[in-house]
């Protein structure tokens, strides 16, 4: 892990996002990188990952093969910031249990837990017996916040301990038990300002049969936002053929059509969507996507991984007790 010396929050999650998608290992070998490639090299769901290799190199403790939510965050402080700051900013010291720092920090550093969340918090989730599970707020929405977590899986305003991916979330303050620890960000010379406010473009591609509209009317706008003005429509049924997307202050993925010359949320599309590295996931209306299981799509089933992405590698399927298959994974124990 290469060690950075960031001096604004927002660098600090430009340097996370490189992490998006990267998929614990089945063993303790070949952990991989943060290729594309090297991130979903031997996956599997044994709890095995480079953030705790690098937290055993920062720390000399080792938590590999344990659920990892809390390495990765600290770890996410640590490249951006060096140890020595890291370990300022979480009130001394890492940490990888997510109670013990917790408890910890309400003994300690009371001031810095807060209810509501702040671009650069450490989120940490309550499930009424503990807190059990974190990531890291990287925006702040209408009524709640969007996350980049380690050991989780995809979908919204759903707490996902120990699912074996590193993802981007949002919720909701009501659909979530949830308490927000803020570091001590200006006393280590780190701003909170923004820089740039500029959209965030990401390029992807679709099937040959595009991106389905899923509303009687969807409005075309200039702008990723609701706020900006409106530039045409499309309508129910219609099919199109977006080449970037980007996300909105509220999590919301947008989609920009070269031929409308303009943005449509991805709340009313349905389809498949290749990423600029060649993975392929599945968009359903609302804005969610398949993950962790197999589906059918159009008479074929499919399976999709932690983090949402089409599988095409070998892998094992059960069936419940209607005799529907599954993808078998492991219970979660954190």
């Amino acid at each position: 892990m290469k060690i950075h010396s960031c001096t604004n929050i927002y660098e600090d999650i430009a340097l996370r996002e490189d992490w998006l998608d990267y998929l614990e290992k089945a063993t303790g070998k070949d952990l991989g990188d943060m290729t594309p490639a090297g991130k979903r090299r031997n996956a599997g769901y044994n709890n095995y990952t480079l953030y705790a290799k690098w937290y055993k190199t920062h720390t000399g403790e080792n938590y590999q093969g344990q659920p990892y939510c809390a390495t990765g965050e600290s770890m996410g402080y640590v490249q951006a910031y060096g140890l020595e700051k890291a370990k300022k900013l979480l009130g001394g010291d890492l940490f990888y249990n997510c109670e013990n720092f917790y408890q910890y920090i309400r003994k300690n550093y009371p001031g810095r837990l807060h209810s509501t969340a702040k671009v650069g918090d450490t989120v940490l989730f309550y499930n009424g017996t503990k807190h059990y599970h974190t990531g890291h707020v990287v925006k702040e929405i209408e009524n709640g916040f969007v996350t980049i977590e380690e050991n989780t899986s995809s979908g919204n305003n759903v707490v996902v301990p120990n699912g074996g991916a590193t993802t981007r979330k949002s919720y909701t303050y009501d659909k979530v038990n949830a308490v927000f620890y803020r570091p001590p960000y200006s006393s280590c010379g780190i701003s909170t300002t923004n820089p740039d406010d500029d959209i965030v473009k990401y390029p992807i591609g679709t099937g040959a049969g595009g991106l389905l509209v899923r509303a009687s009317s969807l409005n075309v706008r200039s702008n990723p936002t609701t706020n900006s003005s409106v530039v045409g429509c499309v309508m129910d049924g219609d099919r199109i053929y977006p080449q970037y997307k980007a996300f909105d202050d509220r999590g919301v993925r947008w989609y920009y059509i070269p031929d409308k010359k303009g943005w449509v949320s991805g709340n009313y599309l349905e389809g498949w969507i290749q990423e600029a590295d060649g993975r392929w996931w599945y968009l359903i209306k609302s804005g969610q996507w398949y993950a962790r299981d197999v589906y059918v799509i159009d008479g074929v089933p499919y399976g999709f991984d932690d983090a949402g992405y089409m599988r095409t590698d070998p892998f094992e399927v059960t069936p419940d007790a209607s005799g529907a298959l599954h993808i078998a994974v492991r219970n979660a124990t954190e």
